[in-house]
């Protein structure tokens, strides 16, 4: 297993590895909060993960938590801070994960993807980089990748955008 796994799960739980916490009783399912710090995300994501590929049909109880909001989009609509990933983890950042969201819900509801190749990409004077879509902006800050604060902005531009946007942000983060 992970190494890195085994220390996130020794360091946020009782267990003594990623497996042990796997390999519990058949009702048991751990409570990991994010609103306590991306590496509860990162856990529960994993755990998900790992017992969806045993077939088993637990998950991680998560709480009812929604991610920081940043400020309004220049056209006033929903703007979503989103967390980056540690370096080694084999995981993903989290606006990433809500950009994949965001596509799966477009792609279910007949749209195909919202969230492609950008219609426009460019650097900020703060050293942020910029992906301008038709109904998102994505905001990146340190963008080398496994970077703990590879952190981004999604932005709705559109209230097309705006309803998916709060949906994903609703079903990611949702008991």
């Amino acid at each position: 297993m992970n190494r890195e796994l085994d220390t996130l799960t020794r360091d946020l739980t009782a267990f003594e590895s990623f497996q042990a916490m796997l390999d519990t009783a058949p009702t048991y399912r751990p409570t990991l909060l994010p609103r306590y710090g991306r590496s509860y995300l990162d856990l529960a994501d994993a755990y998900d993960a790992a017992q969806a590929a045993r077939g088993d049909a637990r998950r991680a109880y998560r709480g009812n938590w929604t991610p920081p909001t940043a400020d309004p989009s220049p056209e006033g609509l929903l703007s979503v801070a989103c967390a980056g990933v540690p370096g080694g983890s084999g995981l993903y950042s989290e606006w990433l994960r809500v950009i994949h969201a965001i596509n799966a819900l477009s792609a279910a509801e007949g749209d195909g993807q919202t969230i492609g190749s950008p219609e426009r990409t460019y650097n900020r004077p703060d050293h942020s980089y910029v992906e301008e879509y038709p109904d998102f902006r994505v905001i990146l800050r340190l963008t080398e990748w496994g970077c703990q604060n590879n952190t981004g902005v999604i932005q709705a531009k559109t209230t097309s955008g705006e309803y998916r946007l709060r949906r994903v942000v609703e079903h990611l983060y949702a008991e």
